[in-house]
């Protein structure tokens, strides 16, 4: 720089800072492609979260030895303490103590589970929605915490009613099968009688839970029920498992209960079936790779949703997400470390046996 010119005057200042940033936009650019399942804007240093990059849990760096607690999505439940995913993580990390944070007033869910990440109740949460969709993601926002969110699994939202359902008068047990339209009208009240989809003169009772907390409901309310939202008739139910009992009491005929949950908390039960879903050529079941309902009991198995996710609406499919707190380090750690574990080879084996559909 020239003695007798001010450094503002000075091109070859300008020069040099500008090589300078254009060599950190490219680092950030390189480093954030190390992610290809990061739903959150770019991140420096690099994620470390990646797909495939590991063959076996063994192999999974960077475990935490603090204790770490989560919660969120029931979408999750098959991934529990029980799970063989969670065994695994047990018997090869025994110092990754991994605590589920169970919630007294059953009011929990994805929306939930993030409320408790901000309030520091969770190390990192689980979600079937993304953060933008999510009520709670507005909290994170006023209190400026910058939150995370990877895509570790896709899975797809099933329709169910009770078990042998006499759907027409003509047709004892046959499997119900409906259009989205038709379930559509179920959501937002336009159909209230089983008649108007061919079917016995019955009413309609929908079971559902609260939008505010659980990500399914939110999801479900939003692309398929539509800009009306649910009717008023809906019935809110606090958990999954209470939504089941309902729709499969096997004591009431006066009416058609339905409900709706991830297919993996739905294909495994003995008590409730699989709505087919309707399409221009067939009817799709989402709990098994045939086109009607076996005469077995619904089983999750590797192929079941594999061959759904095919020719299965693209309005009844999401992705499912571990959520985190950028800044801190715990959570990072934690939550970038039970990311790499789902998304090895060895955990998407783990995924399927739990029902659910691992990323590609």
């Amino acid at each position: 720089m020239s003695k007798d010119k001010p450094f503002y005057k000075d091109t070859s200042v300008y020069v040099a800072v500008g090589v300078m940033i254009s060599a950190f936009a490219a680092t950030i650019t390189a480093t954030n492609r190390l992610c290809n399942n990061c739903i959150s804007n770019v991140i420096f240093p690099p994620i470390a979260c990646e797909n495939n990059k590991y063959s076996n849990i063994a192999e999974i760096p960077n475990i935490p030895k603090d204790p770490v607690t989560y919660s969120g999505s029931t979408s999750f439940a098959t991934l529990g303490v029980k799970s063989e995913m969670n065994q695994k993580i047990v018997q090869l990390y025994p110092q990754f103590i991994f605590r589920y944070y169970s919630v007294n007033n059953d009011d929990y869910g994805s929306s939930t589970g993030v409320k408790m990440l901000l309030d520091n109740l969770l190390t990192f949460s689980l979600s079937s929605e993304n953060l933008s969709s999510l009520p709670a993601n507005k909290i994170a926002i006023q209190r400026n915490i910058k939150l995370e969110e990877y895509s570790v699994a896709s899975d797809a939202i099933v329709f169910y009613v009770k078990k042998n359902l006499q759907v027409a008068n003509a047709d004892k047990n046959r499997t119900p099968s409906l259009t989205v339209s038709e379930l559509q009208g179920f959501l937002n009240g336009d159909i209230d009688k089983w008649t108007v989809v061919g079917g016995r003169k019955l009413p309609i009772k929908v079971y559902t839970r609260d939008p505010t907390y659980s990500g399914t409901a939110e999801f479900i309310q939003r692309n398929v029920a539509g800009r009306r939202g649910f009717t008023r008739r809906v019935i809110f139910v606090k958990t999954t498992s209470k939504s089941i009992e309902l729709v499969s009491d096997l004591n009431q005929h006066d009416e058609i209960r339905i409900g709706y949950a991830s297919a993996s908390e739905v294909c495994n039960q003995d008590n409730i079936q699989a709505v087919l879903i309707k399409n221009q050529t067939k009817d799709i079941n989402p709990c098994t790779n045939e086109t009607k309902q076996s005469t077995k009991t619904n089983r999750v198995n590797t192929s079941v949703l594999e061959y759904s996710t095919d020719d299965y609406p693209e309005v009844l499919k999401r992705f499912l997400f571990v959520i985190l707190k950028k800044d801190d380090p715990l959570s990072k750690k934690a939550g970038v470390a039970y990311c790499n574990i789902l998304l090895s080879h060895e955990g998407k084996e783990l995924l399927k046996k739990a029902g659910l559909i691992p990323l590609k």
